[in-house]
């Protein structure tokens, strides 16, 4: 599976790409400005090999199960800058494009039975990952996970909320789920 090259997104376009020059949209990660040079090592020594691996281990399933499903897992701000608290969980399947419906409502159920509020694809709707692997009629499936990082630590102090370990269990449970549901048919992969 070869990667593809893609047009520039917005988010590369405001400094959240490959590397990220900003965290939130507005804080610089860096003093000063990444030389290309240095951008560039970095892909060459982390991104390409990264998706060379991922690529490969996708392929292999493919062959080996027919089908299988990529999970990409992110956490995003509790809130956002117009001070509105976003939900606990978005579900990214470029919206309906790289994973079958069936699946994201499984995985949406798995986290509303837990007491979570799930949404999909807004604003998360599946970002490289998803958009470059998933093919859910070629039996490649891929999904992100996009979870409000409030619900476990303190945006402030970084620290572990109260529940932080009652919320462990429950991704716990969830991968499993989700693991489980297909009886070893998907070969699990998280970024």
């Amino acid at each position: 599976m070869a990667r593809k090259n893609r047009a520039r997104y917005g988010r590369v376009e405001n400094g959240l790409g490959v590397v990220p020059t900003f965290i939130s949209g507005e804080i610089p990660v860096y003093k000063k400005p990444l030389t290309l040079r240095q951008a560039r090592k970095r892909i060459e020594a982390l991104y390409h090999p990264y998706h060379d691996l991922l690529s490969e281990l996708l392929t292999t399933a493919q062959k080996n199960f027919g089908q299988n499903l990529l999970v990409d897992c992110h956490y995003m701000p509790g809130f956002t800058f117009q001070g509105t608290r976003r939900p606990d969980v978005i579900l990214g399947d470029r919206c309906g494009v790289s994973c079958h419906p069936e699946t994201v409502d499984f995985i949406r159920v798995l986290f509303e039975s837990r007491g979570y509020g799930v949404t999909g694809n807004s604003p998360y709707a599946g970002g490289y990952a998803a958009s470059d692997y998933g093919r859910p009629m070629e039996g490649i499936e891929a999904v992100q996970i996009e979870i409000n990082r409030d619900l476990y630590v303190n945006p402030v102090t970084c620290k572990s909320k109260r529940g932080y370990e009652r919320f462990a269990d429950d991704i716990y449970d969830v991968i499993g789920a989700i693991t489980h549901r297909s009886s070893g048919s998907w070969l699990m992969a998280a970024e």
